[in-house]
C-alpha cells in the first residue's frame, strides 16, 4: 500500500463519502498541486536545449512555474523583456557581464519558449533551466510524485475533504473547517520552504537599477 493510496482512504472514510478512489484521487491531487505550487516546493534544473545556430527560441518544458536562472554553456544568462529583444533588433541594446540574456518569447500557438540574445551562432551549447514546476499527478500505485512532507499530510486529507464537501453536498458550512486546517498547514508548508532556501545569516539584497 502506498502512501497516497492511505491518503485517498483518509479522505473517503473520513469525509464519509460514497465516491470511489478515482474521484477522491482528483480531489487529492488538486489540492496538493495547490500546495506544492504556493510553496515553491518543487526546483529542478533541467536541459531545453542544446542551441542551435541561428535559432532564437526554445520552448518551455510543461509544469515550469517560474524560472529562477538560465546557465548558458555552463554560465548564468541575465533576463530582459520581451520588447527589449526589438530593441535588440535594431541595435539598441547593450548587455554587461556574460553579454547574454534571456527573454520570454511565445510560438505562433501560443505555446511558451524562452528566447536567447543575441541569437546562438553555436550549436550544440548546454542549455539548463531551473526553476520552480508543477509536480506530476498523484497515482495510488507510487509515491514518486508526493513531494509534501508526511507532517502536512492531514492537511491535504482535510482540504481533499473540503473540496468533497463542496462538490458533492454544496455544503460550505462543512466544508469551513477542513479548509481552515488546509490553509494553515498550506501556509506553514510555505514557510518551511522559505526557511530551507533562505537559511540563516544575512540576506542578499537586490536593488532595482543596481544588481536586479
Amino acid at each position: 500500500m502506498t502512501v497516497v493510496a492511505d491518503l485517498v482512504t483518509d479522505v473517503i472514510d473520513d469525509g464519509n463519502f460514497d465516491v470511489d478512489s478515482t474521484r477522491a484521487l482528483r480531489w487529492l491531487n488538486g489540492r496538493h498541486r495547490a500546495m506544492v505550487i504556493k510553496a515553491r516546493a518543487l526546483r529542478k534544473s533541467v536541459e531545453i536545449g542544446p542551441t542551435v545556430a541561428g535559432t532564437q527560441a526554445y520552448a518551455l518544458p510543461d509544469g515550469v512555474v517560474q524560472i529562477a536562472q538560465v546557465v548558458l554553456d555552463g554560465k548564468p544568462i541575465g533576463q530582459i523583456t520581451a520588447e527589449d529583444l526589438a530593441a535588440g533588433a535594431a541595435g539598441w541594446l547593450t548587455l554587461s557581464g556574460s553579454g547574454v540574456a534571456l527573454a520570454p518569447a511565445e510560438d505562433a500557438s501560443g505555446g511558451k519558449e524562452v528566447a536567447i540574445y543575441p541569437t546562438p551562432d553555436t550549436s550544440g551549447l548546454t542549455i539548463v533551466l531551473r526553476g520552480v514546476w508543477r509536480p506530476d499527478a498523484l497515482s495510488t500505485s507510487s509515491d514518486a510524485s508526493l513531494v509534501v512532507p508526511a507532517e502536512f499530510h492531514d492537511g491535504l486529507v482535510a482540504g481533499a475533504i473540503a473540496t468533497g464537501l463542496l462538490r458533492t453536498e454544496q455544503r460550505p458550512d462543512l466544508a469551513a473547517n477542513h479548509e481552515g486546517v488546509y490553509q494553515a498547514h498550506s501556509e506553514e508548508y510555505r514557510l518551511q520552504v522559505a526557511r530551507l532556501y533562505r537559511g540563516a545569516g544575512p540576506a542578499f539584497i537586490r536593488v532595482a537599477g543596481i544588481n536586479a
